[in-house]
This record gives structure tokens, C-alpha cells and sequence, in this order.
């Protein structure tokens, strides 16, 4: 590793340019990906709440949970995201997430060339942004991509004596706080961080006082949000929620394909190089990139590590993996030091600028020509991923407000129905607790022995409507979804909407809606018929 304090002779080289033409191919890579997280839609809607009538503290999204104190922690993530919807529509959401990819993947390299040359730095983040691909997802954790690493480059100016970043630490978490609950691990990995650097000089006097210092007033800066208190302990009351146990972000990463296993391959490397290097290496890098890396985890087997998450992966690609690239650094041999050095050299040269800017503007050119530019439903959704006709339906005819839905399309329906519609789930587990997460599984998974359960759910919360899928994939070949073939036999619902035929062959479901047989509900029957469908599916 570098001599403390060292600073690198400013060069000026094509590699710049490359950098800006392959930030750009990324960010076109990222917006071309359709809308896939059913959480956008309620962040779009709490958004929509909040700029017409500020920030929400109790529910106004779920007839089941009506007045129900709500904490809305992600509230100037969820308002600047429906700015940006309001003025671009969905195509301003694809690219506000390739902006943020790409400014993650950027402070990402910056804080790996902190102590480690571009041979080093520049492969270690390409592989790791190859391995983030899974988590390019529309919601507020895109601030702590870039915020963790960031904090970890300001923490790091710290330790080399740049007190300067001192100031602007407890800045980053009094925006941190407002927009994204990962925070929390953001003064965890600071406190590690502080508390070695007041470690390794305990042999000073008052070596402990600044990283006290900046501890206190990062930890204090979290109040600084609209529900004070609560809002600063809010990850742990989600922690203590229990759903571990039904979400899946929440349980440790499964090896099931590529990404997964460039991201072990990731941590045991870096696991290999605090090893090689132990006693060379500060603490603070062995603390925070250990535990970066080890919350990280995927599950091996049947064994994984506690509170290992699958949520946590790309914390370690962004800001544990520069880490490596600091320990890998001092461990390249002498000669490719050198020969980096002349690549450098080269690349600084007149027809080395004059090659890679017209190589530049030819693949920014094709590349641009692949960039989305259509906004519309059927360009940004993924056909039968969200119910968009059955929700068009609903809006046009006014049926009765409350809605029985799963959980998947909760904050689509609300995004686009509320109000006057209200769901009766959506995809703020925390909110509803690992109890319904089980009661929408039972419907999800309607078996042949849970018609009783089934029917003392729909008793006891006594929605009007149900929203559901027609089609599904998820247990083999494409069928009518089991729950829904029980409502079509049940006298006491009636199928009143089913997509149009044009959708039919949606492959991730699509949309059946059915309206209650009951008095209350009699001028909806008599205007809208059953609809009839062929033999076939009835069976």
C-alpha cells in the first residue's frame, strides 16, 4: 500500500475518455432494462402524497391498515422520484436508475484508485459491476450504492489526516437518514472505522477525541429527518420485524447463477488477501471490508452467516471491493507495475488521443442508438409483470374501493387506483408484518387442503374485489393460476374482467378481476355480466 498521505503526479491521458464513453454504454445498458421491482410504484405514490400534502405518518394506501401510524423513511428519495417521473414519465425513471448505477460505479473506482493504480482498479470494478447486474432495481437503496462507498472514501481521507472530510461525513448522513434505511449500516461501518483509527493510536495522547467526534455528530445528524427519533432507529424496528423469514432480499444470496458466483469469488479473494496481508493491512480496511463482505455471504450449502442478506451484496461490490484492490496493490509484481506505467505513458500521446476519440464517438454513436426513448406502459413494463389493463378497467368503471390483491402488484394498483381504491397488500412488508406476508403465500400458493384457511381470510377481511393472476408460470407450464380456478367455481364471486385477448399469452400472468356476490354490491352486478371464457379453462 502506498506511503500514508501519498498524493499520484497528475496525468492527463485517453483513459479519461474511455472511462466517459464506457459510462455512457452502462448507463444505456441500464436504462434499456424494463421496470421490474414492485416497489417503485408505491414510492411513486407516496411521492405523489407527499407533494401535494408533505409527508404521511399514518396509511393512507391499505383499507386493512387505515390510520395505522406509518413511518414514510424514504420520504425526499420518494418525492424527488416522482419529480422526475412527472416531468419524464417512465423513461425518466429507467435513466434516473442508470444515473445512479452509474455514479455508484464511479465513486466506486474512485475510492479503488484511492491506493491502487488503473491495472488493478479498473478490472477489480468491472467484475464487480458485472455481478451488481442483479441488483440494478428502481428504488431508494440506489442512494446507498453511491452513499457507502462514498462515506468509505471520506473515512479513509480521515485516516490519512484529511480533517476536512470530517465536516462533510455528518452532511452525507444528514441526507442518508431521509432517504434510505441503510444508513444504519453506513454508522456501523463508520464506528468500525473511527474506533480503529483511535485503536491504532491509543499510544498518542487524545488520539480519540476526532473520531468520537465524528462519530457523535453523524450519529446526531440522523435525527435530522421528519420523524426524529423514530426515523433514525427505523432499520431496527424493520430488523425486528421477522422477515427474514418471507422475503427473500432478506435471507442470504443463493449461488443460482453467474452473478452469484463472481461475488463469492469476490469475497473469498478479498478474505484471502487480509489473510496474506494481516499485519500490513490497517484495521480499519480488515474491519469494514470484513464485514462488508461477510453480511454479504451468500448462502453455501445449507450454511450462512447470521444476518447475511442478499440485500447487503452490493454494499461489498461497491465498497468492500475497492478494499481488495488496496490490499491487492502492494502484491503486483514490479514488472507489470512497470509496464502500466508506460501503457500510461502511451496513452497520453497524440495518436493514442486521436485513436480513442474516434474510436469513442463511433460507439457512443451505435450505442446511442440503442438508448430507450419511449416511455410509454408497453416500451417500460414487461408484458403481464404488472396488471396495466385491469387497472385502466377498474379506473373506468368505479367499483367498490376495497381490493384483494398479491403482493406483487399492491403498489401498481396504488400507484395507479389510489385513491379511491385502497389495496389489501403491497410490498411494504415491514408495514404489514410477516402474518399477512403468510396469509398472501396461502393464496399464492392455493392448495387443494387450504379451502378453509382461504375461506376465513376473505371472511375476515371481506374485500368487495379481488385482483388477481389469470395466467401463471410459476408451478410449471402455463396454467390458470390455482387460487383463481377456485374463485371461478365459487358461487360467491363473479369473474367481471379478464385481460383482453391480446394479453392472453402474457407469460408472468395476467389480470383477472372479480366482483363479490352480495347485495351491497348490487348495481355493480347488474351492470357488469360474468365473462364468459372457453370450457377449457374451466377445467
Amino acid at each position: 500500500m502506498p506511503r500514508e498521505g501519498s498524493r499520484r503526479a497528475p496525468r492527463t491521458n485517453a483513459l479519461g475518455l474511455v472511462a466517459l464513453v464506457a459510462a455512457f454504454c452502462l448507463a444505456v445498458l441500464v436504462a434499456r432494462i424494463p421496470i421490474l421491482t414492485p416497489d417503485v410504484w408505491w414510492h411513486l405514490a407516496t411521492g405523489r402524497i407527499i407533494a401535494s400534502a408533505g409527508v404521511p405518518h399514518t396509511d393512507p394506501f391499505s383499507y386493512t391498515l387505515t390510520g395505522q401510524p406509518w413511518l414514510a423513511h424514504e420520504w425526499l428519495a420518494d418525492r424527488i422520484l416522482y419529480a422526475v417521473y412527472m416531468h419524464f414519465g417512465l423513461l425518466g425513471v429507467v435513466w434516473w436508475r442508470a444515473a445512479w448505477i452509474v455514479a455508484a460505479t464511479v465513486v466506486s473506482y474512485a475510492l479503488a484508485r484511492r491506493h491502487a493504480a488503473p491495472a488493478i482498479a479498473l478490472p477489480l470494478v468491472v467484475v464487480a459491476a458485472y455481478a451488481l447486474q442483479r441488483n440494478w432495481i428502481d428504488r431508494p437503496q440506489l442512494w446507498t450504492f453511491v452513499l457507502m462507498p462514498a462515506v468509505v472514501y471520506g473515512l479513509e481521507m480521515v485516516r490519512q489526516g484529511v480533517r476536512r472530510a470530517a465536516v462533510a461525513l455528518p452532511l452525507v448522513f444528514a441526507l442518508w437518514v431521509n432517504v434510505h434505511g441503510g444508513f444504519m449500516l453506513g454508522l456501523v461501518v463508520v464506528a468500525l472505522w473511527l474506533g480503529s483509527i483511535a485503536w491504532e493510536g491509543r499510544a498518542t495522547r487524545g488520539a480519540w477525541r476526532l473520531p468520537v467526534a465524528i462519530l457523535a455528530a453523524c450519529a446526531l445528524a440522523t435525527l435530522l429527518n421528519p420523524n426524529g427519533w423514530a426515523g433514525a432507529v427505523y432499520p431496527l424496528h424493520y430488523v425486528a420485524t421477522g422477515l427474514r423469514d418471507t422475503i427473500q432480499e432478506e435471507k442470504p444470496g443463493r449461488l443460482d447463477s453467474t452473478y452469484a458466483w463472481v461475488h463469492l469469488g469476490l469475497v473469498l479473494a478479498f478474505a484471502a488477501s487480509a489473510v496474506r496481508r494481516w499485519r500490513v493491512t490497517p484495521l480499519a480496511h480488515r474491519l469494514a471490508g470484513g464485514l462488508l463482505a461477510l453480511l454479504s455471504l451468500p448462502r453455501v450449502g445449507e450454511w450462512s452467516v447470521p444476518f447475511a442478506a442478499e440485500r447487503h451484496a452490493p454494499l461489498f461490490l461497491l465498497a468492500g471491493v475497492p478494499l481488495l484492490a488496496w490490499q491487492l496493490a502492494p502484491m503486483v509484481p514490479v514488472a507489470w507495475r512497470t509496464r502500466s506505467a508506460t501503457w500510461t505513458r502511451v496513452l497520453g500521446s497524440a495518436p493514442a488521443w486521436i485513436a480513442v476519440s474516434v474510436l469513442g464517438l463511433f460507439v457512443t454513436w451505435q450505442v446511442a442508438r440503442a438508448a430507450p426513448r419511449d416511455g410509454t406502459p408497453a416500451a417500460r413494463l414487461l408484458p403481464g409483470r404488472f396488471p396495466e389493463a385491469g387497472a385502466r378497467w377498474l379506473r373506468d368503471h368505479r367499483l367498490p374501493p376495497h381490493l384483494l390483491n398479491p403482493y406483487r402488484w399492491g403498489g401498481f394498483l396504488l400507484h395507479r387506483l389510489s385513491p379511491p381504491y385502497q389495496v389489501w397488500i403491497d410490498s411494504r412488508g415491514d408495514l404489514y408484518g410477516a402474518e399477512r406476508l403468510r396469509e398472501e403465500e396461502l393464496l399464492y400458493r392455493f392448495r387443494p387442503g387450504s379451502v378453509t384457511a382461504v375461506q376465513q381470510l376473505l371472511a375476515h377481511w371481506d374485500p368487495d374485489v379481488i385482483v388477481w393472476y389469470f395466467f401463471t408460470i410459476d408451478f410449471g407450464a402455463m396454467q390458470v393460476h390455482p387460487f383463481t380456478r377456485w374463485l371461478l367455481h365459487n358461487p360467491e364471486w363473479r369473474l367481471v374482467f379478464v385481460d383482453p385477448p391480446e394479453y392472453a399469452g402474457a407469460p408472468s400472468g395476467t389480470t383477472a378481476i372479480f366482483l363479490r356476490v352480495q347485495p351491497r354490491n348490487a348495481r355493480w352486478l347488474s351492470e357488469l355480466p360474468a365473462v364468459q371464457l372457453p370450457p377449457n379453462l374451466l377445467q
